[in-house]
């Protein structure tokens, strides 16, 4: 292999030939090199410039699917006008802006955000809105942003589908969901106490906004969204301790036996609630979220066992329970089921250690995707602040297992992506972490030397600034079994010593096999390697 590729170049992606062969390409300042290898993994020769594009004619499809190779383009010292629905002293806002790639001709500094007009979102006499949860609707052109940088080299950027305050393109849409609170007044109460549901959708071109209000039954508070089996909105609420010494307002305050009811939303494009069912759920200190596949929406509770009104799960203890809640493409409920304790800790596991003990989870799990697999158990995705998960359903949604994957030392490691991928009825889950020291981030640093010529000191300070372009980090493959519930672990850099992966997408999920690029020894290794793990 020539050293000046390996060393100076820049990795521009994996691809599998239609011949079974596999090809590692590098970008360097004297033109393109591929680098390809047979169906076993071993080195057959090096191809450059225009043998190294001719060879890209011979690709997979799934070559094509899995390339970043278009999106919508955001030139250089240009940004994209975006909005997002916020909060702001209780009301419900809607803030506009330009987001950028800030950079100069040496470095990328990160994306930012350049704060434009903003505006409350009201409906009728409303005061105030307390938010529950976002969608965000974004065009098939922008589903794929590219931002290039003034130094000529690209980011990608790519829109999340649910949150708090995310972002959405001004062309696209965001369907919000919340809880107004009502104006306190002593000459004129108002009937209603935190329990009528606002949803607004704005956006599109020309610009619009248009809302619609729900009665509930009792004063509520969110406690989650998501998307359903039909692709609408789906809000998430529970009973509010909401005591009043108004008449009017008294009766919605929930009776003892309703106050830990769950209520399920489910929201059309027109903003109208199109089904709604509730269940009693028997976690207290709980976070909901709401996941689907193509016929099933999965409502998934975590937290710990209790009466009352519901608090937050934030993980000050271990997470003891789990309620899984499926409903119909109709929005009924078609079966529900919840574990606590010993049944629950029966089914856990972390993955490459076997059972364990339950465990305590900040930032979550969040739960935001399920894959249903050939045998009709389905997979469902999330993560918390340190770890990902995952649970596999049975067909009558039923809990199977309860993952648990954890990441690399996070003293060392910083969280880099994720990448799942459903094989019939196999799951296959690539974690990635990026070493601290072979971090992407600007770095400046600033050293200072001094001198004593006579009586005279002189002091002179030099300011230092890098910033690596090349991607490397360690990664982890677990594999579930989707008709056993067998687990198992591989660390890449165990296979291979010294191996690294490359780019943004470490793993190449070819036709019949995973293809991991990788380079020896990083920044210090000359030797671009590749592991191939066949499918089972």
């Amino acid at each position: 292999m020539a050293k000046p590729a390996i060393k100076n170049g820049v990795y521009g992606g994996t691809y599998e030939s239609i011949n079974g062969n596999v090809s590692i390409f590098y970008q360097t300042s004297d033109g393109i090199f591929a680098y390809e290898f047979d169906s076993n993994s071993s080195f057959i020769k090096e191809l450059q410039g225009v043998d190294a594009l001719g060879s890209l004619t011979q690709v997979t499809d799934e070559s094509i699917e899995q390339a970043v190779t278009g999106g919508f383009e955001v030139p250089a010292d240009e940004g994209l006008k975006v909005m997002f629905a916020g909060s702001s002293w209780g009301a419900l806002k809607l803030q506009r802006g330009l987001l950028f790639l800030k950079s100069d001709k040496g470095f990328i500094y990160g994306f930012d955000y350049e704060k434009g007009s903003a505006e409350k979102l009201k409906v009728e006499d409303t005061w105030r809105t307390l938010p529950i949860g976002n969608r965000t609707i974004v065009p098939k052109d922008l589903k794929t942003v590219v931002f290039n940088a003034r130094n000529g080299k690209q980011m990608g950027y790519t829109f999340s589908s649910l949150g708090m305050a995310n972002f959405a393109p001004l062309s696209g849409y965001i369907q919000s969901a919340g809880i107004i609170t009502e104006k306190v007044s002593i000459k004129d109460p108002s009937p209603y106490n935190s329990n009528r549901l606002v949803i607004f959708k704005v956006g599109g071109v020309p610009y619009a906004e248009t809302s619609d209000i729900h009665i509930m039954p009792y004063a509520m508070q969110g406690v989650g969204s998501g998307v359903s089996a039909n692709g609408n909105f789906i809000v998430l609420t529970m009973p509010l301790n909401a005591p009043s010494t108004v008449k009017a307002q008294q009766a919605l305050r929930a009776p003892d036996e309703e106050r830990d009811n769950l209520y399920i939303y489910e929201i059309g494009d027109d903003n109208k609630v199109i089904s709604e069912s509730s269940y009693k759920s028997a976690l207290r200190t709980v976070n909901f979220q709401a996941v689907s596949t193509d016929d099933k929406t999965f409502i998934i509770g975590t937290g710990t066992e209790g009466k009352n009104w519901r608090m937050f799960y934030g993980g000050t203890t271990a997470m003891s329970g789990l309620t899984l809640t499926v409903l119909d493409k109709d929005g009924k409920i078609s079966g529900s089921h919840t574990y606590l304790e010993n049944d629950f800790s029966g089914k856990f596991e972390v993955v490459g250690q076997g059972k364990s003990k339950l465990q305590r989870f900040s930032g979550g799990p969040n739960f935001y995707r399920a894959e249903k697999l050939e045998n009709g158990n389905t997979f469902i995705f999330g993560r918390s602040d340190a770890h990902h998960h995952g649970i596999l359903v049975s067909p009558t949604n039923e809990l199977i297992k309860y993952y648990v994957f954890t990441h690399l030392e996070l003293d060392k490691n910083a969280i880099y992506t994720d990448q799942l991928e459903v094989r019939g009825n196999k799951v296959y889950l690539v974690l990635s972490d990026q070493p601290f020291e072979y971090s992407n981030a600007y770095k400046e640093s600033t050293s200072s030397r001094s001198s004593v010529s006579g009586n005279i000191k002189t002091t002179t300070e030099t300011t230092s600034r890098s910033q690596l372009f090349e991607i490397f980090h360690l990664s982890q493959l677990f594999t579930i079994d989707g008709n056993t519930a067998k687990s198992t672990r591989f660390q890449l850099d165990e296979i291979q010593k010294d191996f690294y992966t490359l780019g943004t997408t470490p793993a190449f999920f070819g036709k019949n096999s995973i293809y991991f690029p990788g380079k020896i020894k990083a920044l210090k290794g000359k030797e671009v390697s590749l592991i191939k793990i066949p499918y089972e």
